[in-house]
Formats: C-alpha cells, structure tokens, sequence
C-alpha cells in the first residue's frame, strides 16, 4: 500500500482503488519472481482462488482479467473483490497468509519500478 501511495500523483487512494491498482502491479512485476518464488506464487494463489466458491473464483477471474488489461472496473466492482480477496486471505492459514503478503509485495514494487523505468 505504501508503495502504490507514494507513487500515485494522487497521493491517497481508496482501498477498493489502491486494490485494482495493486493487482495491475503485481501483473506487471511478476515476471521479476526467481523460479522458486514464482511456483510459490502461484501455488499460494491457487489456494486463495480454492478458498472461494466456483461462482466467486470465476467473477474474481474475469475482475482480474479486466484489470490486467487496463480495461475499467467500477469502484462497486473494485470495492466487492476487494472484500471477495480479504474473505478468502483470511481463510488461508497464517503463514500462508504472511507468504503471500511478501511475495505479493515484491511483485507490485517490481511492477511500479517497470512502470518508472519507462
């Protein structure tokens, strides 16, 4: 979040804002992952996804998909995956949690520094 805040010319952003544009980074930054984080990654996402419904994961999916490709989202739309996600960290045991939380943060500053490199 600290991250996202000090590089928005915005300064402070909603959560439902500060997460579609965390997700956005986190696209951009994951290819920075070494090949162990990256199974990691994704394996830790995998449960995240496992810990919603079929329904849920397949509006997450899309959600992420729209954000991905810069296409717009509502800020209700923001707002529900946001809770959608959260929902579902909780749902993850503690270290599992605290992994994603790491790499997750790795991934959006690897994402913000491509974009300020530009």
């Amino acid at each position: 979040v600290e991250a996202l805040m000090t590089r928005s010319a915005a300064g402070v952003l909603d959560p439902p804002e500060t997460f579609r544009r965390a997700y956005f980074q986190a696209g951009r930054g994951s290819a920075s992952l070494n090949a162990g984080e990256a199974r990691e990654f994704r394996s830790l996402n995998s449960a995240l996804y496992a810990a919603l419904s079929g329904s849920e994961r397949a509006r997450l999916g899309a959600y992420l998909e729209r954000v991905r490709a810069q296409r717009p989202a509502a800020p209700l739309e923001d707002a529900a995956m946001c809770r959608l996600v959260k929902t579902a960290l909780l749902r993850l045991p503690a270290q599992k949690q605290t992994q994603l939380r790491v790499l997750f943060e790795k991934v959006i500053v690897a994402g913000l520094d491509r974009a300020a490199a530009r």
